[in-house]
């Protein structure tokens, strides 16, 4: 879906990225509702643009940030900061440039304790609705993956796996120019 709203900056109508993906317009308009919820793309009226996820606005991490994200454990427990630093080695500064760049790309969240604890953010929605009594509260999850381990089996059993503790489990996969996933629901 990402790949469909391209990374030029530019804002895609619903009809293009329909015409791309060949999905159902409904199936569209929830990917776009949901990416805009997680912070990667935004909707301005009846058109959607991608959003940048990084410090650089192109939705990439640093090689040190990924190696921390991928430190980080799956269910969003949280962890350390000492245990984390000795595990992806690396110094003060470069972990520091690091941690601020995840929690800039808003994909961490940041817990109390001795040295600070940090853990993966997971989205949940509160909504209400008018014959229901109360609020519905919806937690998603997504498992990022860089191009390079997409055609792994293990990215689909990770992000099936946040299912134990989420609502709706998605697995969204860096855009790659040079070679082409097709994947089927």
């Amino acid at each position: 879906m990402l790949e469909a709203l391209g990374d030029g900056g530019r804002a895609r109508n619903l009809t293009t990225i329909i015409a791309r993906t060949h999905l159902a317009r409904e199936t569209v308009a929830t990917a776009c509702k949901e990416l805009a919820d997680a912070g990667f793309a935004k909707v301005e009226g009846k058109r959607v643009r991608r959003t940048g996820g990084s410090a650089e606005g192109e939705g990439r991490l640093s090689k040190s940030a990924q190696a921390l994200l991928d430190a980080l454990p799956a269910d969003g427990s949280l962890r350390s900061n000492l245990r984390l630093r000795s595990e992806v080695d690396l110094d003060d500064d470069a972990y520091a440039g690091a941690k601020q760049e995840l929690i800039d790309a808003g994909v961490v969240q940041l817990g109390r304790g001795r040295g600070g604890r940090l853990g993966r953010r997971e989205v949940v929605t509160v909504a209400n609705f008018e014959y229901l009594p109360g609020a519905t509260v919806e937690v998603l999850s997504y498992e990022i993956k860089r191009a390079a381990d997409a055609d792994k089996l293990e990215s689909v059993y990770e992000a099936a796996a946040h299912g134990r503790w989420t609502h709706r489990a998605s697995l969204a996969v860096e855009h790659c120019l040079e070679k082409r996933l097709y994947l089927t629901p």
